[in-house]
């Protein structure tokens, strides 16, 4: 058993410290930053700033940690005796002040975590190459234990006003930096294991957070030319930028770049390329995308606001191999949803995805090889004049997705020469392209366009677009084209959940919303309720008896004219006594979280048996099981089992 590294714990503390002092103890803190950057630190170190302090000038921190023994920046109080690590509420702030070019530098160092600081660097004129944060290694970095710089971790910080130059594309300059300025190609540098989370950066020029620029190259621009294995000797692994909210930004707001796999999810981009509002011609920066990547894989983030330039879009594949973006929001982005970028843009899919009401072109495209677009939402609202595309081409193929104008139609073009169509549907538009199972009705939104924004308290606003699901008699449910893993490329992910987590059913339904996460009666906009009780997953259950005088979107509806459905098992006691129901197997990994048991007590039912469930709340609810049906799938390669049962009666002890 490997014996645990006890460090050393440094104490800074701006109004009551002393350089004189030896720092480590809270009553004898160091004062200024000198006595950090003369430091060679250890593993199992920690830096801890007193949450209340100022410090001025650059922080260049050196030595390095090992594994299961970090070294870490940190903030605490020391008030009544007590002292307390990590506080959330407050951050020490360090203000480069344009004094350096750098305020926060980890060079050539690996095992650190950087938590609770607030950081800015903003100089009397924009300056190219400043930068808040800066993470980075170079030539002189010793590989004698491997080529990865690891283990850098930055979490909770408040990166804001950094006036680096909006205009200068360049490797550094903005908010968050990781940065490989190493030129040896023989001794390729890169990352492995970076975090970048619950950071807001604010007001910082060009780039918000950026990951992995590199002058190791070594590589072809078209990544598919090289091997995975190959890709791996220059790329950055265990890249993970989860939770941050971008806002502001003078150009792009979140790039991965250089990055073997990537995962960039739950974050919020507000307002980025800002820097371009007064002369939109100025740059081409979007709001979240790759750089020359393998396998990126963006989910459940949020683009608003993105400011008209060259490009402008909420997102990006640029450069990359095997992009997925799947679960994500974007709206109000003046350049429009998504852009897929040149001839070295390789097997991009973009699924499970909802735009509302962006501008100038849903698509902007110059890519050589197809892209696949499958079960998008698009909403374009009423005064809008929204294209499908720009003026450029690619070729895409599109399948499943909606396509929704609301007010007077539109006549588009629709690129059907680079463009591949099949089972989607159309409304609003006074042309669609040959499509040989289109639908063209309107899909029958249970209130579309009401999608809201993100805020940095709760961060992407995910939940408020439940009014994109579709409505009992929509033309749309269950008449999607199969997508099976076979269709796409090679390098995409299997999935089997749609936007909110829904099991994709046989035959799917269009759009980003499978049937069945709510559902609604329009001709009286109201539901039979007791009362509501929120659940996870953005639903709210609603107990049969009275009527209810307003409609709310997260219920399975309980009309007294619908007497089937298919619900998940944890809400069929808020279905009126007499329903007719359909319980699924594979309802269960995402639904049965509170009850793991209960669906293999159903499956053991006979029919025609009358029984009883109990809830955790103490809800009972009596079922009839009317039969069972046993079917397979095939991308399963295992059997469920579908049970019908009749609800006799719900109530609460």
């Amino acid at each position: 058993m490997e014996k645990k590294v006890q460090g050393t714990i440094y104490y800074v503390d701006s109004h009551k410290g002393s350089d004189n002092n030896q720092g480590t103890s809270v009553d004898r803190p160091w004062q200024t930053l000198e006595p950090i950057n003369a430091q060679s630190f250890k593993p199992g170190d920690k830096i801890l700033f007193e949450a209340h302090g100022t410090w001025c000038g650059g922080l260049k921190v050196r030595g390095s940690g090992q594994v299961g023994a970090p070294i870490v920046i940190d903030n605490y109080t020391y008030e009544g005796g007590k002292l307390q690590v990590g506080v959330p509420q407050v951050r020490p702030l360090i203000k480069g002040a344009g004094k350096v070019l750098y305020t926060l530098w980890l060079h050539n160092v690996s095992f650190w975590e950087v938590n609770h600081l607030e950081i800015t660097n903003k100089g009397e004129e924009p300056l190219a190459g400043r930068t808040g944060v800066m993470v980075s290694g170079d030539d002189d970095f010793d590989q004698a234990d491997g080529n990865a710089l690891e283990h850098l971790y930055l979490n909770h910080l408040y990166v804001h006003d950094v006036n680096g130059d909006a205009t200068t594309k360049d490797g550094h300059n903005g908010g968050i930096y990781y940065n490989i300025f190493a030129t040896d190609q023989d001794r390729p540098i890169k990352f492995k294991d970076v975090r970048v989370q619950n950071c807001y950066v604010k007001d910082v020029a060009r780039t918000g957070i950026s990951v992995g620029s590199t002058r190791c190259l070594g590589l072809s621009s078209n990544l598919s030319h090289h091997t995975p294995e190959e890709l791996k000797q220059y790329m950055h692994e265990e890249v993970l930028i989860r939770n941050n909210y971008v806002e502001r930004s003078g150009g792009d707001a979140i790039v991965p770049q250089y990055c073997y796999e990537p995962l960039i999810e739950h974050n919020v981009s507000q307002e980025a390329s800002i820097g371009t509002q007064s002369d939109p011609n100025l740059m081409y920066n979007a709001a979240i995308w790759p750089w020359q990547c393998y396998r990126a894989l963006f989910q459940y983030n949020e683009a608003f606001g993105t400011y008209l330039n060259g490009d402008g879009q909420a997102y990006d594949c640029d450069f990359s191999w095997g992009t997925t973006y799947q679960y994500n929001y974007s709206h109000d982005n003046e350049g429009g949803f998504m852009l897929v970028c040149q001839d070295n843009t390789i097997d991009s899919v973009v699924r499970y995805n909802i735009s509302q009401n962006d501008r100038r072109c849903l698509f902007m495209t110059s890519n050589k090889e197809p892209a696949y677009i499958y079960n998008n939402t698009f909403y374009i609202g009423e005064h809008l004049d929204t294209k499908i595309f720009s003026n450029d081409h690619g070729p895409m193929v599109c399948w499943n997705n909606i396509f929704y104008k609301e007010g007077k139609a539109q006549l588009l073009d629709w690129h059907e020469e680079d463009v591949t169509y099949d089972t989607n549907l159309y409304y609003g538009f006074s042309n669609i392209p040959e499509d040989a199972h289109s639908i063209v009705e309107d899909p029958l939104f249970i209130s579309a366009g009401v999608g809201q924004t993100g805020n940095l308290a709760e961060g992407p606003a995910l939940d408020t677009l439940q009014g994109y699901s579709l409505q009992t008699h929509s033309s749309a449910l269950y008449k999607g084209k199969v997508i099976e893993q076979h269709m796409l490329p090679a390098t995409s992910r299997f999935i089997e959940e749609d936007f909110y987590g829904q099991l994709i059913k046989d035959r799917p339904t269009l759009g980003a919303i499978e049937y069945g996460l709510s559902t609604y009666t329009p001709e009286t906009a109201k539901a039979y309720t007791d009362y509501q009780k929120q659940l996870k997953h953005y639903k709210t259950i609603i107990r049969n008896g009275v009527l209810s005088e307003e409609a709310i979107w997260q219920y399975y509806e309980a009309h007294k004219d619908q007497f089937y459905k298919q619900v998940p098992i944890y809400v069929v006691e808020c279905i009126e006594e007499g329903t007719t129901i359909e319980i699924n197997e594979e309802n269960r990994r995402r639904y049965m979280k509170d009850y793991p048991k209960l669906m293999e007590e159903l499956a053991q039912r006979s029919e025609g048996e009358v029984f009883s469930l109990t809830y955790l709340d103490q809800s009972v609810c009596e079922m009839k099981c009317i039969k069972k049906i046993d079917r397979g799938y095939k991308a399963l390669k295992e059997v469920k089992t579908h049970i019908e049962l009749q609800l006799a009666k719900a109530h609460s002890n």
